[in-house]
């Protein structure tokens, strides 16, 4: 792909416009990590270097011609031009990247086309699998089975990770291997298996704090500091003699870090 990209073949002059435009597809399953390796691909020095202007822009599933030609000349001009029709932003935008060699990014394009890993991922989740691996010989083989039940998506095989390392117990494992949840009539090598055992999994104090989230809007980027007071405020946080005498805030953090270490939230930079 970075070679592709790499490749320089476009002059900006006088040849055909189709073949000066190169178009990459990354199809797969929700959760493959179709996003991360575009991410990789968008922000190495080599392809920053090359491209006059990047442009990224998240489709999402409700996707609109009109919003999506905003977003893109929005970000090539820095201008705002809400109240413009789609011919206006589209001369617009032609204008503004005359003779430039561009990168455009369309995330979140939905493609119902699988694809799959190898059983690699999983063990990798489950920390210090290899240093006790030996010890329990039997969660390997059921380990192996629910893999194969995940499909090989990423996002099932960290959700599941998250869910099964705390637990080294033969019988839990067997018991998320064979549940009728994996029989649910859904599309070939669907996530949603594995997310809900996962969320079902979940103490009950952080279900609330989870759900709340789906409120906001898709690749929504919350902070701590902003997301916590609203859990309050509707009564998700709350102090225990178990927690003492500790702040409300110091407990919504460690709901954070329960979310995050279940791969329910993704920590970004």
């Amino acid at each position: 792909m970075l070679n592709h990209l790499l490749k320089d073949t476009y002059t900006g002059e006088g040849d055909d416009e189709e073949e000066n435009v190169s178009i990459i597809s990354i199809n797969g399953l929700g959760g493959l990590g179709k996003t991360t390796l575009a991410k990789l691909v968008y922000n190495d020095d080599r392809v920053v270097a090359n491209f006059n202007l990047r442009i990224w822009i998240c489709v999402s599933n409700d996707f609109d011609n009109k919003r999506l030609l905003l977003e893109i000349v929005t970000a090539a001009t820095k201008e705002t031009c809400e109240d413009e029709s789609i011919e206006e932003m589209s001369m617009k935008l032609q204008h503004s990247l005359k003779n430039k060699k561009i990168l455009l990014v369309l995330d979140d394009v939905w493609d119902k086309k699988p694809m799959g890993i190898t059983f690699e991922v999983f063990p990798k989740v489950c920390s210090q699998w290899e240093e006790e691996e030996g010890n329990h010989p039997k969660l390997v083989e059921i380990g192996e089975d629910i893999v194969k039940k995940c499909g090989g998506v990423p996002l099932a095989l960290y959700t599941i990770g998250g869910l099964l390392k705390p637990n080294k117990d033969e019988r839990y494992w067997s018991h998320v291997r064979d549940t009728d949840i994996w029989k649910l009539e859904q599309e070939s090598k669907s996530i949603l298996p594995a997310l809900k055992l996962s969320y079902d999994a979940l103490p009950v104090y952080l279900k609330p704090c989870f759900a709340f989230c789906s409120l906001f809007p898709k690749d929504y980027i919350f902070r701590s500091e902003d997301l916590i007071p609203l859990w309050m405020a509707q009564g998700f946080v709350r102090s225990s003699q178990e927690h003492g005498n500790q702040e409300l805030e110091d407990i919504g953090q460690r709901y954070i870090r329960q979310l995050c270490s279940r791969y329910f939230f993704q920590i970004v930079e």
